[in-house]
């Protein structure tokens, strides 16, 4: 295993700072954490969002639109998404540059309670979700990004991504 392979009773995080230059243009841009299986392409909001989802166990914090949102799946049954109420980003409005950028971050403490964090302030809306703490239960980072399939060429710009123990 890597540095950023989590097993239960670990604390750690992941963090990572992307621009967007039309958030719009976006299903699903999200960071978290996932149970360590086999990688499955995620080419569209359904495969996360919908009653069986292409993982199992996990917790994302993503932009669903120009929305953000937490998608969160516990062993093999319907994921869970909610609008958080923090902020929207503005369409348009998130262009390639440091003071645009949007970071997101995810905090799972040794109990397994996920806390998220946009641009530093933890983000007000999110409904508590805990991790299995399984034995067999390990966790890894993951970064989706799904657009849709008709918009413009705008990829995403990843300026920082890290990962390690609290």
């Amino acid at each position: 295993p890597g540095a950023c392979v989590f097993a239960p009773g670990a604390s750690y995080y992941v963090k990572a700072k992307f621009s967007l230059s039309d958030c719009s243009d976006y299903e699903v841009a999200a960071l978290g954490f996932r149970n360590d299986g086999a990688y499955v392409a995620v080419v569209d909001e359904d495969d996360i969002d919908q009653a069986t989802p292409v993982y199992d166990d996990f917790a994302l914090l993503q932009i669903d639109g120009c929305d953000y949102k937490t998608l969160t799946q516990d062993d093999g049954g319907t994921a869970t998404e909610t609008d958080i109420t923090t902020t929207s980003l503005t369409d348009g409005a998130d262009v390639h540059s440091a003071s645009t950028s949007t970071t997101l971050m995810l905090k799972v403490s040794s109990a397994g309670v996920v806390t998220y964090f946009i641009n530093g302030t933890a983000a007000a809306g999110a409904v508590a979700f805990t991790l299995d703490q399984a034995a067999t239960d390990i966790y890894v980072p993951t970064v989706i990004f799904a657009k849709e399939a008709t918009t413009s060429d705008s990829p995403p710009i990843m300026q920082l991504f890290e990962c390690g123990l609290q």
